[in-house]
């Protein structure tokens, strides 16, 4: 009994080590594959997505734009929906990073006028507005992700308020003002989306300085919280 109770205590052996270290190794290959797999889906139905919409895009659509069964796909998620609330994750984590990211007038009328395209967009904030557009859109629709936009929403103007104002102001008119610019910056922000969409064309400079000028405006007074 005593023999026993000595052998349940002792440590492992270089053998035990070695497999234990090789078992840890398989898994975590095993999670890097699966997880390269679920992000090779994702982009896939993102390039669906941005096609043809949430709802005009299929599964069928998706596995094939993946280069994979209809079966392989459902093994990582169970439905489109799935799928959607996956992607809408994904991008509203990269919308966080660029909220936090942003730290003057300069890099955030960057990251404005590159909503006018995907391809700018995607290299200066990471995100993209035409998958923005499709998120807003099914919000309307979705309760689910209409809380998860409210919530990026709210990420971003707490950023603002604490870029352009500082703290909350105590007295309430105040207050009521700087949460009305900060809505107006958030519109002009949205509004760059939907035009890429409808009026590409845009000139960027002339369109950078008008922007910049708005700004100056709704920060009157509030300047020394940042370089303009």
């Amino acid at each position: 009994m005593r023999e026993g109770l000595m052998t349940e205590n002792l440590p492992p052996t270089q053998g035990e080590n070695t497999a234990t270290a090789s078992q840890h190794a398989a898994l975590s290959d095993k999670e890097s594959r699966s997880e390269a797999r679920r992000s090779q889906i994702l982009q896939a139905a993102t390039d669906c997505f941005c096609a043809h919409g949430f709802h005009g895009a299929s599964m069928s659509a998706i596995s094939k734009m993946a280069r994979m069964s209809p079966g392989h796909v459902y093994h990582y998620f169970d439905s489109k929906e799935a799928i959607i609330e996956a992607i809408v994750d994904r991008d509203l984590q990269q919308f966080y990073t660029l909220a936090n990211g942003l730290q003057n007038v300069d890099y955030m009328l960057d990251c404005m006028v590159a909503q006018l395209d995907v391809d700018d967009a995607l290299r200066v904030t990471s995100c993209n507005p035409l998958m923005m557009l499709e998120m807003t859109a099914e919000a309307s629709r979705n309760e689910r992700i209409a809380a998860k936009l409210r919530q990026s929403d709210q990420l971003l103007r707490q950023r603002l308020q604490l870029l352009f104002f500082g703290p909350q102001a105590v007295d309430e008119q105040e207050r009521l003002q700087q949460e009305a610019r900060v809505d107006v910056m958030c519109m002009l922000f949205e509004g760059m989306m939907i035009r890429g969409v409808t009026n590409p064309a845009t000139r960027r400079e002339p369109l950078r300085m008008v922007l910049k000028q708005t700004i100056g405006q709704l920060l009157q007074g509030n300047e020394e919280h940042l370089q303009l």
